[in-house]
């Protein structure tokens, strides 16, 4: 049996990689990934995603360190 060999043309990342760079948990980077639509654009490698840096970087622009909404409701005392 010969072994498999495939070349990216970019850099990919797993999902602890990819949480890290996001600020998120690893699950939340899986939750990103299984998103219809997928709020972030992976592939699928057994029951783990591997995200493309141009992915990541394009999350980034668009909606990173957005952070939670405020509360808009006034400071009780």
């Amino acid at each position: 049996m010969s072994a498999v060999s495939i070349e990216f043309s970019e850099k990919y990342y797993t999902t602890a990689e990819a949480a890290k760079m996001l600020h998120v948990t690893p699950d939340t980077v899986k939750r990103y990934c299984n998103q219809d639509p997928q709020r972030l654009k992976g592939i699928k490698v057994g029951n783990g995603w591997m995200i493309p840096r141009s992915e990541i970087k394009a999350y980034i622009a668009n909606e990173g360190d957005q952070g939670r909404p405020r509360n808009r409701r006034g400071r009780a005392g």
